[in-house]
């Protein structure tokens, strides 16, 4: 029965959205109520949380994961996906190996707005990490 309820509900609310029909003359149609009146409207403390949740994943989004004290954490023979847990997918890596394919390298680069972190593996595994401050490249 609530189900059946609810579904009522939206169906109601997805038909005053969908209300904003073309004119004849190719604009609009003027109902008089604007488009989406049937849904309800955030307000007070509800409004408040959803912008602070906003600010907070934005400020997440473009904050660097990488910082000198998370290269630190960084400690040889550590796994590549170790090192992704810590700091994230890399910005850019480089990879080689010898003609006889017995030893591969890789370096990724982090950048941050700071500097840059470089992680080195030799055959998978971290030889070393380090940051770098104030370079961009």
């Amino acid at each position: 029965m609530m189900s059946s309820f609810l579904a009522a509900v939206y169906d109601r609310r997805v038909a005053v959205a969908l209300r904003a029909t073309v004119s004849s003359s190719g604009g609009p149609a003027t109902t008089g109520e604007p488009v989406l009146s049937g849904w309800p409207k955030a307000t007070g403390g509800r409004q408040k949380i959803c912008l602070l949740s906003l600010l907070g994943i934005a400020l997440t989004a473009c904050s660097s994961a990488v910082t000198p004290d998370k290269i630190a954490q960084i400690k040889p023979g550590m796994s590549s996906d170790q090192v992704q847990t810590l700091l994230g997918r890399p910005t850019n890596i480089e990879q080689s190996e010898s003609s006889d394919q017995t030893i591969s390298g890789e370096v990724d680069h982090y950048l941050a707005p700071s500097g840059e972190g470089r992680v080195i593996f030799i055959n998978h595994a971290v030889f070393k990490a380090e940051f770098i401050s104030g370079t961009q490249s």
